[in-house]
C-alpha cells in the first residue's frame, strides 16, 4: 500500500464483503469516496493502478503487480456496478500514456 506519488513495495491485497485489506490494513467499502485508474510509464512497460480516495486528501494506490489485484478488481466491479465495464482495456491503450480515468465517485 502507498499514498499516490510515494515509493512502493509490493504487498498482498484481498477483498471481501466488508472491504479490502492491504498489508494487514483494512479499508471498509463505506470509506471509499472515489475510484480512479491510470498507468505508470516504467520505460519498458506500463503498470496499471487503481486508486481509492478514502478521505479529502488521501488516496490508496494498488498496482496490478500486487498479489490479489485481480480478485480486488472482481470485487469492486460487483460492489460498484456503475463503473464502466471496459475500464481496464481503456486504461491499457495507448501504451506509455497515463490514461487517467475516474471510475466511480466524486
Amino acid at each position: 500500500m502507498k499514498a499516490v506519488g510515494k515509493e512502493s513495495t509490493l504487498v498482498s491485497v484481498s477483498a471481501n464483503f466488508d472491504g479490502f485489506t492491504l498489508d494487514g490494513v483494512a479499508v471498509p467499502w463505506s470509506s471509499v469516496r472515489a475510484i480512479a485508474t491510470y498507468k505508470h510509464d516504467l520505460w519498458a512497460y506500463d503498470e496499471i493502478c487503481l486508486a481509492f480516495k478514502v478521505s479529502e486528501d488521501s488516496w490508496i494506490e494498488v498496482s496490478e503487480e500486487e498479489p490479489g489485484f485481480r480478485s480486488l478488481v472482481e470485487e469492486i466491479e460487483r460492489r460498484f456496478p456503475d463503473m464502466p465495464g471496459n475500464w481496464f482495456h481503456e486504461v491499457m491503450h495507448p501504451a506509455f500514456s497515463t490514461n487517467y480515468r475516474l471510475l466511480w465517485g466524486m
